[in-house]
């Protein structure tokens, strides 16, 4: 079984982009990963292929690796800095395309400023273990 990995975030909104800095990673590592800006690209994206979402979220430390699924999210009180959040667009993409089997790997953050440019220290120490477990977790879907 074969697992698409998509990464979302913004890099304008400081930390908010450690989803596309883990994509640039296993990019240059040679494994393919797509970067989205928005949660609403994920309703194209989500057709039933399995699918590992990297993306910030708002918990606590900063840097902290984080395995969530949809209900996960939907417990947790956040407001979204874009038009559709990411429960929405997953409920949606179910709607219009059919279940997609999703894994959600959240990377801590504090809610990001109005315009930030970097990570923090905390999160860019993240991304290589965040890249690490998307490594193990195709591995592993690949044995199945």
């Amino acid at each position: 079984m074969s697992l698409q990995v998509l990464g979302l975030g913004r890099d304008e909104r400081g930390d908010d982009g450690v989803g596309l800095a883990v994509v640039r990673r296993l990019q240059a590592m040679g494994i393919p990963a797509v970067a989205l800006p928005d949660p609403s690209a994920l309703v194209e994206c989500l057709d039933g292929t399995p699918t590992l979402l990297v993306d910030a979220v708002l918990a606590e430390p900063p840097g902290r690796l984080l395995e969530l699924t949809l209900a996960d999210l939907e417990r947790t009180p956040a407001v979204s800095s874009h038009a559709m959040s990411v429960p929405d667009a997953i409920r949606l993409a179910d709607v219009l395309n059919g279940p997609t089997p999703l894994r959600i790997l959240g990377i801590a953050i504090h809610p990001p400023g109005p315009i930030q440019t970097g990570l923090s220290p905390a999160v860019a120490a993240a991304v290589g273990g965040a890249v690490e477990r998307v490594h193990q977790l195709l591995e592993s879907s690949s044995d199945a």
